[in-house]
């Protein structure tokens, strides 16, 4: 699949797991490329929403400007349920910075911005870009 995307072969041998609920991997292409590769893990529907929830926040992330920094989707694949993204040596999420008291008000900050370009997009945008269920679509909110 990530000849696909012009990447060349993992290098399985620079591989290293990653945390998370999916398989993850992080590790270098023969070309010398970090890629992150993700195989998402569950039931067909939860894949299938996972996939395209990911594609629309990068549609979104396209014209969020700069307070939406990621990394890159490469490219992903409905049929394997593999998502390639760019690989970011020693990334960590929210949770483990705050465990290890390095979240600070910069970075709360910061985060906050990201959050309300989200959320401040106008809802004809988000209704073109997020068309999947949510993962229990047959229980409503009062349900729960």
């Amino acid at each position: 699949m990530l000849g696909r995307f012009d990447l060349g072969e993992f290098d399985w041998a620079t591989a290293g797991s990653a945390g998370g609920r999916n398989e993850n991997w992080l590790g270098t292409t023969v070309d010398a490329q970090r890629t992150f590769i993700k195989a998402l893990v569950g039931s067909e529907i939860e894949v299938a929403h996972g996939l395209w929830r990911t594609g629309a926040f990068y549609r979104a992330h396209r014209t969020g400007g700069e307070a939406l920094r990621t990394t890159t989707l490469i490219g992903q694949d409905a049929e394997t349920a593999v998502q390639v993204f760019d690989g970011i040596d020693d990334a960590r999420h929210g949770r483990q910075l705050a465990t290890d008291g390095a979240f600070d008000p910069a970075m709360a900050a910061q985060a906050g911005t990201a959050i309300a370009a989200l959320h401040t997009r106008p809802p004809g945008d988000l209704l073109e870009i997020e068309r999947s269920l949510p993962i229990c679509p047959l229980i409503t909110c009062s349900q729960v």
